[in-house]
């Protein structure tokens, strides 16, 4: 976790966050997803210069990148609303 106890004080201390925790695993999905869009622009680019004669490949990565940005806006949306829910407790 990212807060931690101190063993004499009691007082919380924030650190890194543990391997395979969930900010870890949320930078993780990040880059992926980052690196699904950096591929449907790189595609796009190319079928607009005449490289890539493939339509539906272009279109399936365009496709595949919106996908995943709105199911990172879903997860995004969720926390908030977690956050949200444990503040007014």
């Amino acid at each position: 976790s990212i807060a931690r106890m101190s063993g004499t004080e009691g007082v919380p201390q924030t650190g890194r966050a543990e391997p395979g925790g969930f900010a870890s695993t949320f930078q993780t999905q990040l880059q992926k997803i980052n690196a699904i869009n950096a591929h449907a622009g790189a595609l796009t680019v190319a079928y607009e210069r005449g490289e890539e004669t493939d339509i539906a490949k272009v279109m399936l990565a365009r496709q595949a990148s919106s996908i995943a940005f709105e199911a990172t806006l879903q997860v995004r949306n969720k926390v908030l609303s977690a956050y949200k829910d444990i503040m007014s407790m």
